[in-house]
């Protein structure tokens, strides 16, 4: 980007941008790629500009200024990481406005393992009666179905989250059940893991890079190469800087430079088959959608569906077909489909213990 030489005489430009998405590993990417002896960070990794804090006429004095280097050696680069910037449509508009030669990073995960990260992260640390992620999660669905009917490209945040309160999606429970704190991520466990929905908005020529693959010690490096490579970065050994471990994994918010050693055990209980199986059948048309449009296909994802041969995403994005774009409509099984949960039982679970014995 910028023909290696992204600053002028008082300030740089950032040559990429990861965009999101929330909870898939966008800390350990843009750790480990600022890694690269070739990269600086940003002042910190989130800036979050192009969403919650534009400004056109500040984007020099507020953005450039205080965010990035102020001068670079040549051949070097810096940029950020804000995984809100994917949700917003009028985020592409702007960073085309403003830093049109940045390149554009999305890492995403499985749909299910993405919503469920989110639920402890988001939801289980600010409420203190919390309700099953089964239940968030079917009604989620429901409200999605309604808001996704139709061709055409879609605002989720301002057409369907923004319209809809949160106890008329759920039902009448107390604030301590549905908590204000964090609602716009909590309320979309389903919604953010819809990728194509988002990127819809965004122009050709992002990178797509899977969490999964980072998510190994013994394919993150490669996967880290195609990064270096796709930005125009000289060759780097990343393996000690992967090796460290991952960044801000976990159940709860240590910092973004928190890191989680490979060896360390997992932190939350299983993801319950339930909610993975509805989760995986509703995804699963925008995964295609996705894998299609990137070129390429994430490995593991929607494994309730691997022993069903007619459902099951093909290893192979080349094996994909298909010359629509469009998911089915909502009347198609294919797109509301999932699994009866027996929501005739009690929601409100009294404490952290219940949760986890029903998981």
């Amino acid at each position: 980007p910028y023909g290696g030489s992204p600053c002028d005489e008082s300030r740089c430009r950032p040559s990429f941008l990861i965009i999101g998405v929330g909870k898939c590993g966008t800390s350990s990417l843009y750790y480990y790629l600022t890694g690269h002896p070739s990269v600086r960070g940003a002042v910190q990794k989130q800036i979050q500009w192009f969403d919650h804090q534009y400004a056109a006429r500040r984007f020099e004095s507020h953005y450039l200024e205080k965010a990035f280097p102020r001068s670079l050696e040549r051949g070097m680069m810096t940029g950020e990481a804000s995984p809100g910037y994917a949700q917003y449509p009028e985020v592409p508009t702007r960073v085309r406005r403003h830093v049109p030669e940045a390149r554009i990073l999305v890492i995403v995960r499985d749909p299910a393992e993405r919503a469920y990260s989110a639920y402890h992260y988001n939801y289980l640390n600010v409420a203190r009666e919390p309700l099953a992620f089964e239940f968030l999660i079917a009604k989620e669905k429901a409200l999605l179905a309604r808001c996704l009917a139709g061709s055409g490209r879609h605002d989720l945040s301002k057409d369907c989250f923004a319209r809809t309160t949160a106890k008329a999606t759920y039902g009448d429970f107390r604030s301590t059940q549905l908590p204000l704190a964090n609602q716009h991520l909590w309320r979309q466990l389903l919604a953010r893991s819809l990728y194509s929905v988002y990127l819809d908005w965004w122009p050709d020529g992002f990178m797509l890079v899977c969490s999964e693959l980072l998510g190994d010690p013994q394919t993150a490096a490669a996967e880290m190469d195609r990064v270096a490579a796709f930005l125009g970065l000289p060759p780097f050994d990343f393996g000690p800087v992967v090796a460290q471990g991952k960044f801000n994994a976990g159940t709860q918010h240590k910092g973004y430079a928190h890191v989680t050693p490979w060896t360390s055990p997992a932190q939350r209980p299983p993801l319950p088959d339930s909610a993975r199986v509805l989760i995986d059948r509703f995804s699963h048309p925008f995964n295609l959608r996705l894998f299609r449009r990137a070129g390429r296909s994430c490995p593991n994802w929607a494994l309730s569906m691997r022993n069903d041969d007619s459902a099951s995403p093909p290893d192979d994005v080349d094996s994909l077909g298909g010359d629509s774009d469009e998911p089915p409509g909502a009347a198609s099984p294919g797109f509301v489909g999932g699994t009866t949960l027996d929501l005739g039982q009690p929601h409100h679970l009294t404490n952290r213990d219940d949760l986890y014995s029903r998981f």
